[in-house]
């Protein structure tokens, strides 16, 4: 293990004359200990090592001497100490104790990375599986810009009826309990890279694409095979195309997010299941409007009378989320990370109720002598 320690004065020519020097020795230490050193000095090396490195940096501060490191850091972080609350008010984040900084990376900045990563992952997400049929519908009306999903349906999706869930996973997330993050910093290690790169966006990318692929296809084939009648004889138009391919999407999308949520609280049922209860009623009350809406009046009424509809969501659903499904329990099972195995064995190892303050006592086999009482 080494360290290095450097003061002020020679801290000023060391950033002067061989700064890239003073930056490899430093990478190659377990630990740099800058003393007697200025405010510039301060924020001369963390901007040296944030250009330097690439990395991101963090600053911690309590007094007004180290504002200017705090705010060159890419993450500054202020304690309310006896110097003041300028650090503080100059930070992003600003604790009582030095000791919360532990929390505050661990628990909070985990928790953070998760959920930011799973809210611009789904956004992207969602609007590439229910969109990208418009694409392969172009293909099929002659480039004529006819829309296959009627107009108040698709500008309803991101601000109702998609926009609770994100929301709360946004805010709810957890992977892990908050005791186990503290007591396993490898848990924070495994995901200090970040979760948003080519990786996880690829897989995203790819789950959306061969979900809009069976959304459009699977209904195209549904169609095109068997005609669907009304009580009358007459077949269904473009709107009840539309809306059985937008109805699988919303679907297979709410449902998505629901393999992907990890904490389950009340809040979350509500907004995921009421989510898919408020489209089904959305959609009812568009139906009706026929000054407003003429070119979807009555078509949900006709949709929810149709006996095939209620197979036919389903079973597009399933073939969406089918392979999504296998892949996690064939990952999970074969090759687990470090927070799955955290995960199992905190869900495994929790004492059940009747298992509590159990108590070993010893009884007498002998028949002829009396049990004596034990407490």
């Amino acid at each position: 293990h080494i360290s290095m320690v450097i003061d002020g004065d020679s801290l000023i020519f060391a950033l002067a004359k061989c700064s890239k020097t003073l930056l490899k020795l430093g990478r190659k230490c377990e630990s740099v200990v800058c003393c007697r050193t200025s405010p510039l000095q301060k924020a001369s090396v963390v901007r040296l090592v944030k250009k330097g490195t690439k990395e991101i940096t963090l600053a911690v501060g309590d007094g007004a001497n180290d504002v200017a490191m705090i705010q060159v850091a890419n993450i500054g972080v202020g304690i309310f100490g006896k110097e003041g609350t300028q650090a503080a008010r100059s930070s992003d984040y600003g604790i009582r104790l030095f000791k919360h900084l532990k929390r505050l990376i661990f628990v909070h900045g985990r928790y953070s990375m998760i959920r930011n990563s799973g809210l611009i992952l789904y956004s992207f997400y969602k609007n590439l599986a229910v969109f990208i049929p418009l694409f392969w519908f172009s293909f099929y009306c002659g480039w004529s810009a006819q829309t296959l999903y009627e107009d108040w349906v698709m500008a309803f999706f991101n601000v109702t009826i998609t926009s609770l869930p994100p929301f709360l996973l946004s805010l709810l997330e957890k992977d892990i309990k908050e005791e186990i993050i503290e007591e396993n910093p490898k848990a924070y290690q495994e995901i200090s890279k970040g979760l948003l790169n080519a990786k996880h966006f690829l897989r995203w990318t790819l789950s959306a694409a061969w979900h809009c692929f069976v959304i459009y296809f699977g209904t195209f084939l549904f169609w095109h095979n068997r005609q669907v009648l009304r009580d009358n004889g007459h077949t269904y138009g473009l709107r009840m195309f539309g809306l059985y391919a937008y109805t699988a999407g919303v679907f297979t999308v709410l449902l998505k997010i629901c393999l992907e949520t990890n904490h389950w609280v009340w809040i979350t049922h509500l907004g995921y299941w009421g989510s898919m209860v408020g489209y089904l009623f959305l959609i009812f009350i568009e139906n009706l409007l026929l000054v407003q809406i003429p070119n979807f009046y009555y078509v949900a009424n006709e949709f929810y009378s149709t006996p095939n509809a209620y197979f036919f969501v389903p079973a597009i659903v399933i073939i969406c989320l089918l392979p999504d499904y296998t892949l996690k329990y064939v990952w999970r099972q074969h090759f687990p990370t470090y927070w799955q195995i955290l995960q199992e064995q905190y869900a495994f190892s929790k004492p059940k109720v009747h298992e509590i303050n159990t108590e070993p006592h010893n009884e007498q086999t002998d028949l002829d002598t009396p049990r004596e009482n034990t407490q």
